[in-house]
């Protein structure tokens, strides 16, 4: 009998690795999208929600899916975001919940968005049981870690040949010296930290001017035209903020798209999920995605990124690596191709699938097996955080949603799922996934639902004109 999953979106791990927690702007991003983990629950499951979502949320979503008998243990999260949220908080917290005894009942495998060392330390000092291979895998090997380092990952394209940016690996000691040497032969560079799970943490960088007029700007820190000096102390603070002693420098590319492919490794191989169009803010965030790909442009590179991913994770799995992940590439307005980084974790596209099967009716096996996702059947459109004009509640979103008639169960084989449920307090958020037969329709669904509702957090990187085309 296949034991049900503890569903828990540590999505702080995900910003900070080291396990010491989020706060300020990274606690809202925590906070705005730690219950998407509720889309992934079938018969049985375990969710660790916040206490911010509304149990109507869950009976629309499982209402949708189909799933049964899920238990949904809560934890309190403060509002206040000079407070730090981790996963030692929040697993004290559901100890002392009083379903947390039904939750041991119930002996669920641990399914975490990432796979992170002090997770599964926390875990495993509530109660839960940890096969011993997997806590070889996570905790002892630290595998999961190792596929996450931006240095690792590098160095291993390099060595299979694989087509990367121009970079250089550099230390924290040299770091300022080495960015303005490398800028005067680059003018556009990206600080990757090495160890940092995603884009967080990660800085682009920009010289202007020559001479005693050069400016710089570092977009992420919030610099605009500043001089050396201050680009010096800037970097020197970022050095200090981020824990970490090693970067990898890349030159900065215009880009005409940035795909990510997903992927499952599990213990008969690797399966390619799907390749979706990224939607990136002008800072290079993840907000959505657009599935298919229907740009030749771009998807004359799948077959290449599908060899690419089984030459990079074939020798992980090989060490016992089974789990979901990514791998991120970019298209140039030239149509070269270069791979950007792996996510050896679960990402944002695995909600939308997993509701986008359900939906379908698509057979997928536990997903704590590695064959958890099958590749979608109909087209998807999401965005992860739109800004609620109006703020308002769960049910106040999925009424202004049904008074124009845009909701999936009002239309037939098509229309908006609500799978980010509204939270933030004054910065409230909603995410929305668009599906429907053809990814141009769907991306005409959701840009309805986006105009109704609000707009997305900051400025799209690529024109909508761009992904329309994509679609």
């Amino acid at each position: 009998m296949t034991r049900p999953a503890f569903h828990i979106e540590n999505i702080f791990d995900v910003l900070n690795p080291q396990g010491t927690g989020v706060n300020g702007f990274l606690k809202l991003k925590a906070i705005q999208l730690q219950d998407r983990v509720a889309a992934l629950a079938r018969d049985g499951d375990v969710l660790a929600l916040s206490d911010y979502c509304e149990q109507s949320y869950l009976d629309y979503l499982f209402g949708l899916t189909g799933a049964a008998n899920v238990l949904p243990l809560r934890y309190s999260v403060s509002a206040d975001l000079r407070h730090y949220i981790n996963a030692r908080t929040v697993f004290d917290r559901m100890k002392k919940h009083p379903d947390w005894p039904k939750v041991l009942e119930r002996d669920p495998v641990l399914v975490p968005y990432l796979p992170s060392v002090p997770l599964y330390k926390q875990a495993r000092e509530a109660g839960l049981k940890i096969p011993r291979g997997e806590w070889k895998t996570v905790v002892a090997d630290r595998l999961v870690d190792q596929m996450n380092d931006k240095g690792v990952f590098y160095r291993q394209c390099d060595e299979l040949g694989l087509p990367l940016p121009k970079h250089w690996y550099v230390d924290a000691g040299n770091l300022k010296d080495r960015v303005l040497a490398i800028l005067r032969k680059c003018p556009r560079l990206y600080i990757r930290v090495l160890r940092s799970s995603g884009a967080f943490g990660n800085v682009s960088i920009r010289r202007e001017g020559r001479g005693p007029s050069v400016r710089y700007t570092l977009e992420e820190l919030g610099k605009h035209d500043v001089s050396r000096d201050e680009f010096g102390k800037t970097l020197d603070t970022f050095v200090r903020s981020t824990h970490w002693h090693e970067f990898v420098i890349s030159e900065l590319l215009d880009l005409y798209a940035s795909p990510g492919t997903s992927f499952a490794a599990g213990a008969s191989g690797i399966q390619i999920i799907c390749h979706a169009h990224q939607r990136l803010t002008d800072s290079r965030r993840f907000f959505g995605l657009i599935y298919p790909i229907n740009d030749e442009k771009i998807s004359k590179y799948h077959p290449a990124i599908e060899r690419a991913i089984h030459l990079l994770i074939e020798p992980w799995r090989q060490k016992g690596f089974r789990g979901y992940g990514d791998v991120d590439w970019m298209v140039t307005p030239e149509g070269e191709m270069f791979i950007a980084e792996l996510n050896a974790r679960q990402t944002a596209a695995m909600p939308a699938i997993h509701i986008e099967n359900r939906l379908s009716g698509l057979s997928t096996g536990p997903i704590q097996s590695g064959e958890g996702f099958a590749t979608p059947r109909l087209a998807m459109v999401t965005g992860d955080r739109i800004a609620l004009r109006r703020g308002g509640d769960f049910e106040d979103v999925r009424h202004a949603l049904y008074d124009r008639n845009l909701l999936w169960e009002q239309r037939d084989g098509e229309g908006i799922v609500i799978y980010v449920p509204p939270v933030g307090g004054e910065h409230k958020t909603v995410g929305i996934l668009s599906l429907a037969g053809s990814a141009e329709r769907a991306y005409r669904l959701y840009a309805r639902a986006e105009s109704l509702l609000g707009s997305f957090e900051g400025k799209p990187l690529f024109e909508p004109a761009i992904e329309a085309r994509v679609a």
